[in-house]
């Protein structure tokens, strides 16, 4: 019985420190912030998001969603592929650019939406043949491996067993 009530008081500690660790990550609730999501497409549709767009100094890899800081300016830049040439940003949703055919330049977010770079060259040639749509395909050999020593691991105690 006594371990039973140990058992539930450490479940009850966890719990608490887990919601504590949430509460502090949270965001800010008084800190209003708009979705936008991030693309990239060639002038020609040859290719899509390839390429990284920094936003207030922090590099985001193409595609994602970043929350802006409402109505205020946020500045962003398209990090050139090679062979690629920017040519401009493009922007749906609630979402201005101070200067659309800038590199460099200041986004305002007055809502949700999305925030589209256009380019052009010869750098959809560095994408590869086989662009996957899932991202976790990459590890799917490697939980393969994962599963198979797991396997292993219990034949071989069975075994002893």
């Amino acid at each position: 019985m006594r371990s039973n009530s140990r058992a539930v008081s450490v479940f009850l500690v966890a719990t608490l420190i887990a919601v504590a660790g949430c509460s502090i990550s949270a965001f800010r609730t008084d800190a209003a912030t708009f979705n936008v999501l991030l693309r990239a497409r060639h002038a020609d549709l040859l290719c899509f998001d390839i390429g990284t767009i920094v936003v207030e100094n922090t590099p985001h890899n193409i595609p994602t969603t970043v929350a802006v800081a409402a109505y205020q300016q946020v500045r962003i830049r398209f990090l050139l592929v090679p062979g690629c040439d920017f040519v401009a940003w493009e922007v749906e949703g609630s979402l201005d650019v101070r200067d659309k055919k800038s590199l460099d330049t200041f986004l305002t977010a007055n809502g949700d939406g999305t925030l589209r770079v256009v380019y052009r060259g010869t750098c959809c040639r560095y994408v590869g043949g086989v662009v996957p749509t899932n991202t976790y395909m990459a590890l799917a050999p490697y939980l393969a491996v994962i599963g198979l020593i797991a396997t292993a691991a219990v034949a071989v105690r069975k075994r002893r067993d």
